[in-house]
């Protein structure tokens, strides 16, 4: 069960990381290093309020805006890989950043944008999700909260706002005009697809 812990502040734009240097770049060669070819193997789909209990079981609490995101590049991250989804959610592109509509109806109630989010029991939410789907997806879940799940839910906002799925999906709308536009898988597959390419190839 998910539960409101503390607020965190909201990080000031003069700490915004420059992303692409670090965390993307460092990344992608990590997933280009352990993984070596595309994974195409059978995949099992779950739940998506089974897997954001588990990124929070697995990378500790977190705001609801950092949350999305994190779910957010689990999906595009397993559709290079996979070739297929690992949710059913669809992704709108919100003026924060991809939300998937159906985790917000789930925690709004819990959460404004910045306060903590946390899970009871995580030892049994981990043993139960992980029984559910095969150890690729497994290691490829635990990379993403590694690697994204060491920024701030601002700094992940930033990063998703200079990429083309939300990009394409907002086109045509000032920056803060309410959207329930969706982000296209298709799109999204094909551009983290070619990220990897080009920073792993450099």
């Amino acid at each position: 069960m998910v539960k409101i812990t503390k607020m965190s502040h909201k990080i000031s734009y003069s700490e915004k990381i420059s992303y692409r240097d670090t965390v993307l770049r460092d990344f992608l060669v990590y997933l280009y290093c352990m993984k070596a070819k595309i994974l195409k193997n059978s995949h099992n789909l779950i739940d998506s309020s089974e897997l954001t209990n588990y990124i929070l079981a697995k990378g500790g609490s977190m705001n609801h805006l950092k949350l999305q995101k994190v779910l957010y590049y689990v999906e595009a991250w397993h559709l290079v890989f996979f070739n297929k989804s690992i949710v059913e959610d669809e992704f709108q592109a919100w003026v924060h950043g991809p939300v998937s509509k159906k985790l917000w109806n789930e925690v709004k109630n819990l959460s404004v944008l910045y306060s903590e989010l946390e899970v009871s029991k995580p030892e049994k939410i981990i043993k139960d999700v992980e029984e559910k789907l095969n150890q690729d997806q497994i290691d490829l879940i635990n990379d993403v909260i590694k690697k994204y799940g060491k920024q701030s839910g601002y700094n992940l906002e930033c990063l998703t706002h200079n990429e083309l799925p939300w990009i394409e999906a907002r086109e045509g709308l000032s920056p803060n005009a309410p959207s329930n536009n969706i982000i296209s898988k298709k799109t999204m597959k094909k551009y983290y697809s070619e990220l990897l390419h080009r920073y792993t190839k450099k």
